[in-house]
């Protein structure tokens, strides 16, 4: 497994206080912002929500992103998932 950081970062994106779907939700739409190739790490909160890190990861790769893999967040029970934007979902917003 290749070395992970939050530096291999385009984006970060903090969703601990999001609950399921909406973490997923706020990815997805993250995600429409960014240009193919784009990394976006997402943060979640695997304590309070333990189903969110297999959701939001089986949901970004069912859309045809890679999830590049996870590493621990800031505090215990939460992690973050870094996600190479595959290919255009949308229109680039400003």
């Amino acid at each position: 497994m290749p070395n992970l950081n939050l530096n291999q970062a385009d984006q970060t994106l903090d969703l601990r206080q999001t609950r399921c779907p909406l973490n997923f939700v706020k990815t997805r739409l993250a995600l429409e912002k960014r240009q193919p190739g784009d990394v976006l790490a997402v943060c979640l909160d695997t304590t309070r929500d333990d189903n969110a890190l297999q959701n939001v990861t089986t949901s970004v790769t069912q859309e045809g992103h890679c999830v590049i893999g996870t590493l621990q967040g800031p505090d215990t029970g939460s992690q973050w998932v870094l996600i190479r934007v595959k290919h255009a979902t949308g229109t680039k917003r400003s």
